[in-house]
């Protein structure tokens, strides 16, 4: 019988046990017959842990449905321009989430700067008030260059 393979069974170790140690999910790997190397094991660890913490962040956009068309607020800086896009549901829904979402990145300059667009958004209560701070704020910094 020939071993099984390795992404598979570190896989359902990780959906069984998301927080054991890298060193115990190798044993247990091996414990089921997985002869790849202590190293390989690992890269293939954080492999999956990373298609995991991805597959999770995507299944609530794919998982959105509409009974009308409705957009996203258009945010709108100096530098940055982020056009209206209609919502839609399902693995177009998705993929047009993840093409907004590489819009993003490269017009904030990165991916931590696009997560702290989001941190920020989601710490002033929404989309919302985020832009009625972003106004605020746009106005002040007006002021300062007079």
């Amino acid at each position: 019988m020939p071993a099984p393979v390795t992404s598979v069974v570190v896989r359902d170790i990780l959906k069984k046990h998301p927080t054991l140690e890298i060193g115990e999910i190798v044993k247990r790997a091996k414990a089921r017959g997985v002869t790849s190397p202590d190293k390989s094991i690992q890269t293939t660890i954080y492999n999956e842990k990373s298609k995991l913490r991805n597959a999770e962040k995507v299944a609530p956009a794919a998982a959105r449905t509409t009974t009308s068309p409705s957009t996203v607020p258009t945010v709108a800086t100096a530098k940055i321009e982020v056009s209206a896009v209609p919502v839609v549901s399902g693995l177009a829904g998705v993929f047009a989430n993840v093409a907004q979402v590489n819009k993003v990145v490269d017009l904030t300059g990165g991916v931590e700067n696009a997560r702290a667009v989001a941190e920020a958004v989601n710490a002033c209560g929404g989309v919302e008030a985020f832009l009625q701070h972003l106004d605020l704020v746009a106005g002040i910094r007006s002021d300062k260059t007079a």
